[in-house]
């Protein structure tokens, strides 16, 4: 069998190697294909109604990210979206205030140019990127990984919006999305030869919780995609009907 080059271990790490390894008995799930409408509905009004996925509800490496209690600390529909700073790789500094001055903000959190699902989401977004900007909407990823990576993710995914930078994950923690990875999977990524402490500046023992959320102008998550399922994401179609949503709110 022909050797495999790191990024082809990698790729088998996120999809269907790393997967089986985390739920041998399941069978390995598909990713979203980008505009195609997931199963999470737009976050209601009522903050009440939205909660994260139960514990002991996901399967594989969900049900082992589940365990780190990310689903509970991370930010939900009605939280104030805290305000931050960050470099975008497109240039300069990203001001989640003044962006939110000009209308709602879709922010996404992804893990790395080396998770394949993250790159598919991203496709996903920037093939959209003019329906949000029509819509008066700002569109951001985040990852913890170093600039230099979110500038080759850029040219990857031929991506326009923002992308961040949360070196040191202090952004991460204020929106709770930030968790420390259980052994099972630090020992998977150690078998694929994953150093995260290249990608992420020293930050090798944590990732992101694949969430996504739409903010509205006043800084008030409208929408929250909360998921401990690092395959299955907020589509395209389902955050522009929120922004959609914010929009009307004001007529």
């Amino acid at each position: 069998m022909p050797s495999l080059n790191r990024f082809a271990l990698i790729s088998i790490l996120a999809s269907t190697a790393g997967l089986a390894a985390f739920a041998p008995d399941a069978p390995v799930p598909r990713p979203p294909t980008p505009g195609s409408s997931s199963p999470a509905p737009t976050g209601p009004a009522n903050p009440a109604e939205t909660a994260a996925p139960k514990p002991g509800k996901s399967s594989g490496a969900g049900a082992i990210i589940t365990s780190t209690g990310v689903l509970e600390r991370a930010k939900k529909v009605g939280d104030t979206a805290p305000d931050f700073a960050l470099p975008d790789a497109q240039g300069g500094t990203f001001e989640l205030k003044a962006a939110l001055a000009k209308g709602p903000v879709v922010l996404t959190w992804f893990r790395g140019e080396w998770c394949p699902f993250c790159n598919k989401q991203l496709v996903g977004l920037q093939e959209r990127l003019p329906d949000f900007e029509a819509a008066g909407a700002t569109v951001v990823a985040i990852s913890p990984q170093t600039m230099e990576h979110s500038e080759a993710t850029i040219t990857k995914d031929s991506v326009k919006f923002h992308m961040l930078s949360d070196e040191g994950f202090k952004v991460g923690e204020l929106y709770g999305v930030k968790y420390q990875m259980p052994e099972a999977m630090k020992e998977q990524l150690k078998k694929y030869k994953l150093d995260l402490s290249k990608y992420n500046g020293g930050e090798g023992d944590v990732l992101p919780l694949t969430a996504s959320y739409v903010i509205d102008p006043q800084g008030v998550i409208q929408y929250a995609f909360i998921e401990a399922d690092y395959t299955k994401r907020a589509s395209p179609d389902d955050l522009l009907a929120a922004v959609k949503k914010i929009n009307e709110a004001k007529k």
